[in-house]
């Protein structure tokens, strides 16, 4: 029912950019216990490790996985398969609720939660490559392997 709601979206604003507009917005709040759950965690590591456990509870449309590393770690979402017409557009929500909700666990660890870089399959018209540095905040790279 929630990919017919967004494909009626679609029909409105075909425009899978809106969904960067819409990350910020997603808050634990909405999470629900999925949330209570991240935020009882001891740190930001276990948090993302809890997380990905129990990313089912997370509304997402895909997987989730978590390298760690002493410089810079690497968060990783790989997406289901989804309708072709909105599929960009759950892509790009997935990522900006997920930075969201990881900013948001972590500021309540009392770190923060810095993004170096992005790195994105995805290949979008010039005029809408500083939508998502300004989306993610860091350098975004475009036409990557994963």
């Amino acid at each position: 029912k929630e990919l017919e709601v967004y494909q009626d979206l679609f029909k409105l604003h075909p425009d899978p950019l809106i969904a960067l507009g819409i990350g910020p917005y997603l808050g634990p709040a909405g999470y629900g216990p999925f949330a209570m759950l991240l935020a009882s965690c001891k740190d930001g590591y276990e948090s993302c490790q809890m997380g990905i456990r129990y990313q089912a509870m997370g509304y997402m449309y895909g997987e989730v996985s978590f390298e760690l590393a002493p410089e810079h770690s690497s968060f990783r979402i790989d997406p289901a398969m989804l309708p072709e017409d909105v599929r960009e557009f759950i892509v790009y929500r997935d990522m900006a609720g997920c930075v969201k909700l990881m900013r948001d666990i972590y500021l309540m660890n009392g770190v923060e939660f810095i993004i170096s870089e992005v790195h994105m399959t995805a290949k979008p018209k010039k005029q809408d490559l500083d939508k998502f540095s300004s989306a993610f905040g860091c350098t975004v790279k475009f036409g990557m392997p994963s």
